[in-house]
């Protein structure tokens, strides 16, 4: 039987840059950013926002548009570094890369063993390079 129901959001567990500076009791709106690069939450469910020590609830406290995160009551500026927010995704599903996306610097040098291949694997050194198929 196929999956049923919505895709579960998989992928890297994220901290959003912390937006705290910008509180003033006056504004709700905020851009949601990771390492200063706009980014936007998929599912506000598989977060978990904190602030001074206190849990927020994700659809009451706190909900996203877009690449901006939205606050019920506007944050105040005494939450200055008292506030984070994590992007969790699917815990049970890691995702499935992308062909032709995993680089040598994704490898953890010594994991690779010869073992681990099957004796039918093809393969070529060429300039200290393992290629397979060739």
């Amino acid at each position: 039987m196929a999956y049923q129901g919505a895709v579960p959001q998989s992928g890297n567990f994220v901290k959003l840059d912390d937006i705290s500076s910008q509180f003033n009791s006056s504004n709700t709106v905020f851009n949601t950013l990771v390492s200063g690069v706009s980014y936007t939450v998929s599912n506000p469910y598989a977060t978990h926002a904190v602030a001074n020590g206190s849990v927020l609830n994700p659809g009451v406290d706190y909900s996203f548009n877009g690449s901006t995160i939205v606050f019920a009551v506007a944050p105040s500026s005494s939450l200055l570094g008292k506030f984070f927010v994590m992007v969790y995704g699917d815990v049970l599903n890691t995702g499935v890369p992308s062909n032709n996306s995993i680089t040598n610097s994704m490898v953890v040098q010594g994991t690779l063993q010869y073992s681990t291949f099957a004796t039918t694997t093809k393969a070529s050194l060429l300039a200290n390079s393992l290629l397979f198929g060739a």
